[in-house]
């Protein structure tokens, strides 16, 4: 009896040895992964400070382009206020 109980605990050990070992590959295999995928992204996407960088200007570029335009609505809107009061 006491054979087959030390059997059974050699099998457990073996399958839990197994086990972790799968575990482990795994683990090193997904940080490989990682690396790699940590290099492809830095190469194709840009970094947060350059994208704040381009928003910022180009909102800058907007609020030039749009400013003329709020000058003459403006005027327009004065104009009409005024013969609007004329009438």
């Amino acid at each position: 009896m006491e054979d087959v109980i030390k059997w059974a605990a050699y099998v457990a050990t073996g399958v839990v040895g197994w086990f972790v070992k799968i575990l482990w590959d795994a683990q090193k295999e997904l940080r490989e992964d990682m690396k790699r995928i940590e290099i492809a992204l830095s190469d194709k996407y840009i970094k947060k400070e350059d994208f704040k960088d381009v928003i910022s200007d180009l909102k800058e570029d907007f609020k030039e382009m749009t400013q003329p335009l709020f000058k003459k609505l403006d005027k327009i809107e004065e104009y009409l206020l005024h013969s609007k009061e004329k009438q």
